[in-house]
């Protein structure tokens, strides 16, 4: 039992096996020569080249971000090489004491004031 619409495709396309002209004719109208392997491969190009573009779209903004960073001053290597630069002068330890000896140092320094003060 097939449907009608099978039925008649069926029909159709012996119409068109039977002849070569009304074939040809109808193959030059639908875009093909018959080779359904055509009109995948052209899809498969297509496709391809959308893929490559978005690739392309995705670099560009890539380097539109690190454009923008760097002229923010927030490129991710300008910000590593400032942590290697030296302290601020006020901020540098006094030399040949570590901190835990500058720490220790300001703590006997406020135990002598006090001392002092309840005197």
């Amino acid at each position: 039992m097939s449907s009608k619409g099978a039925e008649i495709a069926r029909r159709y396309r012996e119409r068109l096996d039977a002849d070569p002209d009304r074939r040809r004719k109808y193959l030059e109208k639908r875009g093909t020569n018959g080779k359904k392997t055509e009109r995948l491969e052209r899809r498969r190009v297509s496709m391809s080249l959308v893929r490559e573009r978005r690739g392309q779209k995705k670099e560009m903004e890539r380097g539109k971000k690190s454009r923008q960073s760097q002229r923010q001053g927030q490129c991710f290597a300008t910000v590593r090489d400032t942590t290697r630069l030296p302290a601020a002068p006020e901020n540098q330890p006094e030399p040949g004491l570590s901190r835990q000896q500058r720490l220790g140092a300001s703590a006997r320094e406020k135990v002598e004031e006090e001392t002092e003060r309840s005197d």
